[in-house]
């Protein structure tokens, strides 16, 4: 796989050279780049992962590039909620009851995570957080279908874009920023300025990155995009929309049923008394003033194809 043109290039032998030493840990820069092995070593190392483990992450590299079936959101556009009910359609379809724990500290990150019984079917679509995954659920069956996710292009994954047949989920640019702030802590970035622009700056290049890639008729009659607005609205029409597009197989009523189970409601009761868990809803509360105005500046000003769609 090569890495895609918008992909981040090194520049000058020297540079690459520079890289080659250090490669970045969560970067997979294409199957013939001596670099993405010093990815898998690294990784390897870092979470012990056996000969077992490495040909299982293999596997489900090689089914998912096969099928295509990428899920790529922005961030805070429902993208655990969403993969959530598809992971729970999928548990039905195959015959499990569709239940879930909410399970802490699971990510490479620490957050929290969703645990549904039965095969695991959503995979991350970065080598660290699938390294990661190979070892919290080593004793967990590969799900069939199988998809990856992720926040690409921040940064690279291990799926060609151009190769998949992605889900792309955008959402109002200032609400996804502020979310992300108040996911990221209102007191933390007025501390740090710095980290308020890095949070401005993701929801740009998501929307912008995609904006130019889906401009290529090739490209954009591969993707599917989903409005996190027109998801939270109307939740099963959107999974049946998913379910067509990537040939997923699942009769409707099962995707009725993992809605239901997905809730809101539903999943806020599984989370208890854990409420400052990110995998619920924080709460629209209010961003401080000259922070609000800050996000307003840099979102309301995109001028991208996405983004009136997204604010649409």
């Amino acid at each position: 796989m090569r890495v895609p043109p918008d992909g981040k290039a090194t520049k000058g032998l020297r540079g690459y050279l520079r890289s080659l030493r250090s490669p970045k840990s969560n970067t997979w820069y294409g199957d013939l780049d001596p670099r993405s092995w010093r990815v898998v070593v690294g990784q390897a190392r870092a979470r012990h992962l056996g000969i077992g483990d490495l040909r299982r992450g293999a596997a489900i590299v090689r089914a998912t590039r096969s099928r295509g079936r990428y899920l790529c959101t922005l961030p805070r556009s429902g993208t655990n909620w969403l993969f959530a009910m598809l992971e729970c359609g999928l548990t039905l379809s195959d015959g499990g009851e569709g239940s879930y724990v909410l399970a802490p500290d699971r990510t490479p990150a620490g957050d929290d995570e969703w645990v549904f019984d039965g095969a695991r079917s959503a995979w991350p679509a970065l080598p660290r957080g699938l390294a990661h995954a190979l070892v919290v659920d080593r004793g967990r069956a590969v799900g069939e279908p199988t998809f990856m996710y992720g926040h690409e292009p921040l940064p690279q994954g291990l799926l060609d874009y151009r190769r998949s047949r992605p889900v792309v989920t955008v959402r109002d640019p200032f609400r996804a920023a502020a979310s992300q702030a108040r996911k990221d802590g209102v007191e933390h970035l007025l501390a740090e300025p710095r980290r308020l622009v890095s949070v401005a700056d993701r929801i740009e290049r998501f929307l912008t990155v995609w904006d130019r890639r889906l401009a290529d008729p090739s490209m954009g009659s591969q993707a599917l995009v989903v409005r996190y607005e027109d998801l939270r609205a109307d939740p099963l029409s959107n999974l049946i929309l998913i379910d067509r597009h990537w040939g997923l197989g699942v009769d409707d009523a099962v995707w009725g049923e993992a809605v239901e189970r997905c809730s809101w409601e539903a999943m806020e009761q599984a989370a208890g008394t854990r409420r400052d868990t990110a995998r619920i809803s924080l709460g629209a509360t209010d961003l401080p003033p000259e922070m609000a105005e800050y996000l307003h500046e840099r979102c309301d000003g995109l001028r991208t194809e996405l983004r009136v769609l997204a604010g649409s």
